[in-house]
């Protein structure tokens, strides 16, 4: 009945907004396996512009309802009241964001905040509700969820709450990176080996690639908010680093600022991208137009990775994965910063202390202990 949800499983998609559609959508439109979620209230329009300028890649919407409001027994999810004498239902609204462009529609989910299983339940409900093999019910939650604290009551939650073999879309949201914590990516895992089909939205490159090594699809934000997706009563974080965006350097798989990469590579070449003329990737400023050129580097980058992962089995992908993970971390301790102390990723250190066989722990600076 859902052979048409096979197309999101192996799919590496962005993730974006108004404010970075179109630059989005000229990356992810040209590469095979992938596509976008577009996200907002205003998503259906959005879509309806993408493909009336004809866009043909895949194209998932998202209202992003969960950002703002937490779910509840009663409301787990709004779905809008028809104009006529009768309720609208969830299919007759996919209907109507289907016919405007979408390929999937997420439900229109509200945040489950940590240990609600009623709302929790009453979420995988309503989205089992729907009929229509293009709609996926989103669980927007906690990531504290995937903690042991909560993980074993959430997986058997989902599993009585999900007939057959539908799968879901989760965004796991907290304060600050929903899910460097060891225990957190490990959580993922067990959720993946659940429901192995799932679709992992508003997350960064580091988990959206394990995720699509375990069967699952990722969306990986265009920005950095939409790759560390906060709770509905979060304040919001810090601004960028002079406020330019953060650029992914595959040779560390670190997402940082350029004044960042100029302190770390004070005493080292500096690193270059040829899919950006070459440039120094310390020379980006906050100017629109290099603002708009690190979102497409970012990009490419992650799609690049993608492709080397697409090219294997899935046994093969992972041992590459974790392979170029450990690199990246061993990379870490030839650079000597100038000013700052080198932190390397959370997640980064987190992976590779999973897949470890000897379960060592990793040090900031890239080392072992």
């Amino acid at each position: 009945m859902f052979d048409s949800f096979v197309g999101l499983a192996g799919r590496l998609l962005g993730y974006t907004n108004t404010d970075n559609l179109w630059s989005a959508a000229v990356v992810t439109g040209t590469a095979e396996g992938s596509g976008l979620i577009v996200r907002g209230r205003d998503c259906v329009r959005n879509l309806r512009q993408l493909r009336a300028s004809g866009q043909t890649q895949l194209l998932v919407a998202d209202t992003a309802l969960w950002t703002n409001t937490d779910a509840t027994t009663t409301t787990p999810m709004l779905v809008p009241e028809s104009d006529g004498l009768f309720a609208t239902t969830l299919d007759d609204w996919a209907a109507s964001v289907i016919s405007a462009g979408a390929d999937v529609v997420l439900t229109r989910s509200l945040f489950v905040r940590e240990g609600d299983w009623g709302a929790l339940r009453a979420v995988l409900r309503v989205g089992e509700e729907a009929t229509r093999p293009d709609v996926m019910t989103l669980v927007a939650t906690d990531a504290a969820m995937l903690g042991p604290t909560y993980r074993p009551r959430f997986l058997d939650i989902l599993a009585r709450g999900v007939r057959g073999e539908r799968p879901l879309a989760f965004v796991f949201a907290d304060q600050r990176e929903p899910l460097s914590r060891r225990e957190r990516i490990a959580g993922l895992r067990a959720l993946l080996a659940q429901h192995p089909a799932s679709l992992l939205l508003a997350t960064d490159m580091l988990a959206g690639t394990d995720v699509i090594t375990r069967g699952g699809g990722a969306a990986v934000g265009v920005t950095s908010s939409l790759r560390h997706p906060a709770r509905p009563r979060d304040d919001g974080g810090p601004p960028a680093v002079g406020w330019v965006p953060g650029l992914f350097l595959r040779q560390l798989w670190e997402t940082r600022s350029p004044a960042t990469y100029a302190d770390w590579y004070a005493d080292s070449p500096l690193p270059t991208c040829e899919d950006c003329g070459g440039r120094a990737m310390t020379t980006f400023t906050n100017h629109p137009d290099d603002k708009a050129q690190i979102l497409k580097h970012n990009i490419h980058g992650w799609l690049a990775v993608f492709g080397e992962i697409r090219r294997r089995q899935p046994t093969a992908a992972r041992d590459w994965l974790n392979h170029e993970r450990r690199r990246a971390l061993a990379a870490h301790a030839d650079l000597r910063p100038r000013s700052t102390a080198l932190q390397a990723d959370r997640l980064l250190r987190s992976l590779c202390e999973l897949d470890d066989p000897e379960q060592r722990r990793t040090t900031a600076t890239g080392g072992w202990r």
